[in-house]
């Protein structure tokens, strides 16, 4: 049976940088991005080098293009709230773009595939998450 994923932003730079054959790690799942994963790509754009900013848009447009967007709901809202509060209550602090990937993710009843072990995603109440091994 197909998995229904959430792919946070470190898995498509270890593609793009060929560390990662994401199709190997997808296979017939379904795999989607947060609305916010789209912002970082498109941040990673305008902060590259003018020697690699044709090459990092073009890489960008083409994910964008390939990958539904998950967008911030009112539903996302409800989890990443859940999660902040959740983190600040117990003492674990996390960056926001860690909190709205894995309320995207547990809002949609995706699992989060991320390349950073450091992240932690699993211990998140509600999140379903696997790390991936990148070369």
């Amino acid at each position: 049976m197909a998995r229904r994923l959430i792919l946070d932003t470190s898995l498509i730079i270890a593609a793009d940088r060929q560390q990662l054959r994401l199709n190997s790690v997808i296979g017939d799942d379904d795999p989607a991005i947060s609305a916010f994963t789209a912002m970082e790509l498109l941040a990673g754009v305008d902060r590259a080098s003018p020697m690699q900013r044709d090459v990092i848009a073009l890489n960008a447009e083409a994910w964008l293009a390939v990958l539904p967007i998950v967008n911030y709901t009112i539903k996302v809202a409800r989890a990443h709230a859940y999660l902040m509060t959740h983190t600040k209550r117990e003492g674990l602090p996390r960056g926001s773009a860690d909190l709205v990937i894995a309320a995207t993710a547990s809002a949609t009843g995706r699992t989060l595939l991320t390349a950073d072990a450091k992240a932690d995603f699993a211990k998140l109440p509600g999140v379903r998450a696997e790390v991936v091994k990148i070369s």
